[in-house]
């Protein structure tokens, strides 16, 4: 009895000490690593901190960085004039002053307006540019707000033709900037939702209005806006050369697509276009929500605003997988009545339902405005913050800007360049302009860099369990983020979630940019 007893405990003592060094052993893997992984961190941030008081070196420190993505893009205000004018060489486009933008056929426009002249008329092709992109000195913010907007009325003849064209290009400026993902802003056909919308005869209920467009050969147009998006995203991977041995940058960058209501027309219209957006994102897996857009202080925007917050909720509810972005609170109180500014997040939020905000800079106007921010924080609903695109449009910077503010309450905080063409700017820029306006630390510009990741549209469960404190599900605990031979457990699960997967590159890009930063801006 004795002997059985003595040959168990031997087992056991044998068990226990193949135990201790397989715990050893992984100390010595992981330990190491995260230990160099959090001394690397503090590295950086003290190199952040120095290089503050040089700018430029600041600006160098920043491209490098990697930065996740835009979350808040318009395709169509996104290529820079040049790049356009570059595309339309060859076509028989002239110049059409009135529209600021251009015509096809030589009836439309003088002989001197050609714009396959370009090199031997660099007036107009200066004026092109000055008048496709804010580069002109405008007399006041009004003309600048009226210039942007004619904007993509004036170009869309090129915009159309060029789509696949532009996102190439727009997913090759991406990956210069050290971003891995881009959800782009779509515009449906504006022509083809006003004639919808002209087919809804009884505007009286949300429901009457679904039943007409049910009733109607909506589906075929449906279908037609899929195969459109599809072929313009082909057109990229094309043109990138994506899958080949000359496959350029961009092919890196994923993207995806949110589709867009414009706000501005009338009840019937703006339904038909969100019952469209709905449906082709909850058929196409390239396009993952919808939004609103254009001015909130036009007329029918402000007057059907919370008709229209109704009508993505009613919408969202025939539709639950489809995601919902809207641009709120882009406003300010010298162009728009204090009485608008009392709830546009609010109720974006409370009665639409959004998951994500772009823009906000109403919110210390709001009635409700700190219950808000409190409940943007409670329940994770980022704000995307486009510092250069407020500058311009509302004139809001400086200490006028809401972005201090949503740090303050904990708002989780993406930065984009909204329309990076138009605008001139890029994400970089962006990033610079937060970090010497308001001082952020290094640890605040990486939390934004993550929330990319962490906020996208993208399916799949989220990486953190913790998102305030970025903490990984318990499948990857223990592993280096971003490392390139996860566990087995965290291999299964990122597997299984695509957005998972987006924020284990973020991570490990960063990984990689804090290990080495420091030697190469010694």
């Amino acid at each position: 009895m004795l002997k059985s007893k003595d040959k168990i405990g031997r087992i056991a003592d044998f068990l226990r000490g193949i135990l201790v060094r397989i715990l050893l052993l992984l100390l010595t893997i992981i330990v190491p690593s995260l230990l160099f992984s959090i001394n690397s961190t503090q590295k950086v941030s003290d190199l952040f901190h120095s290089l503050k008081k040089d700018p430029q070196a600041l600006r160098l420190f920043l491209l490098k960085m990697p930065k996740g993505g835009e979350l808040h893009y318009h395709w169509d205000g996104s290529s820079y004039p040049e790049n356009l004018a570059y595309d339309i060489r060859n076509d028989s486009f002239c110049y059409d002053a009135a529209l600021v933008g251009v015509e096809a056929g030589d009836e439309f426009c003088p002989k001197k307006d050609k714009l396959n002249d370009f090199g031997d008329n660099p007036d107009l092709y200066q004026k092109v540019v000055n008048n496709w992109s804010l580069t002109t000195n405008f007399a006041n913010r009004v003309e600048t707000n009226q210039h942007f907007f004619q904007y993509f009325l004036g170009t869309e003849p090129v915009t159309a033709k060029y789509s696949g064209r532009m996102l190439a290009d727009e997913r090759n400026r991406a990956a210069t900037q050290h971003e891995a993902y881009m959800e782009m802003t779509y515009i449906l056909d504006v022509p083809q939702m006003l004639l919808l919308g002209s087919q809804i005869n009884d505007n009286s209920s949300l429901k009457n209005m679904e039943q007409q467009l049910a009733s109607s050969n909506v589906t075929s147009l449906v279908n037609d806006i899929t195969k459109s998006t599809n072929d313009y995203y082909q057109q990229s991977q094309k043109i990138l050369g994506c899958g080949t041995a000359q496959a350029q940058v961009g092919c890196k960058v994923k993207v995806r697509f949110l589709f867009s209501a414009l706000r501005n027309f009338n009840s019937q219209t703006v339904f038909s276009e969100l019952y469209v957006a709905f449906k082709v994102a909850n058929q196409d897996p390239l396009v993952l929500g919808i939004d609103l857009v254009g001015p909130e202080n036009s007329y029918n925007a402000s007057r059907d605003y919370t008709l229209q917050m109704q009508m993505v909720h009613f919408l969202h509810q025939q539709f639950p997988k489809v995601h919902v972005r809207l641009h709120a609170g882009e406003l300010s109180l010298e162009e728009s009545p204090p009485n608008f500014m009392r709830y546009h997040v609010d109720q974006a939020i409370n009665i639409a339902g959004a998951e994500r905000i772009g823009h906000g800079v109403d919110i210390a106007y709001e009635t409700n405005g700190l219950q808000v921010l409190r409940e943007m924080a409670r329940k994770h609903i980022a704000v995307e913050q486009l510092l250069t695109s407020n500058e311009k449009l509302l004139d809001i910077k400086g200490k006028d800007h809401p972005l201090p503010l949503f740090l303050r309450y904990h708002v989780p905080v993406v930065l984009s360049t909204d329309d990076e063409g138009i605008l001139r700017t890029t994400l970089t820029n962006e990033f610079y302009k937060a970090v010497t306006r308001y001082n952020l630390s290094y640890a605040q510009i990486k939390s934004m860099v993550r929330n990319v990741g962490a906020y996208n549209f993208l399916p799949g469960k989220n990486l953190w369990r913790n998102l305030d404190a970025y903490q990984p599900v318990k499948m990857c605990a223990g592993n280096v983020l971003g490392s390139r031979e996860p566990s087995a457990s965290c291999q299964k699960f990122l597997a299984s979630s695509e957005k998972a997967q987006l924020q284990w590159q973020i991570d490990g890009q960063l990984h990689q940019f804090e290990k080495n930063i420091v030697g190469e801006m010694s």
